[in-house]
């Protein structure tokens, strides 16, 4: 799909200072059959740390 430009923020406007680029393999599945391969943080402007996935979504034929 093609994104709208109010779907959009900037990273300081969500306020995430920074993005780890370690991340671990996952090898999960959701109940959707979506793969969840990836796992890192994001450090956010109060210190606060959150997780964050890549999710490959399952395509219908």
């Amino acid at each position: 799909g093609v994104s709208q430009p109010w779907e959009l923020q900037s990273l300081s406007w969500a306020g995430i200072v920074s993005i780890d680029l370690r991340y671990f393999e996952a090898r999960q599945q959701d109940r959707h059959g979506n793969q969840l391969r990836y796992v890192s943080q994001v450090t956010l402007a109060n210190g606060r740390r959150l997780r964050t996935v890549d999710v490959f979504f399952l395509l219908a034929e």
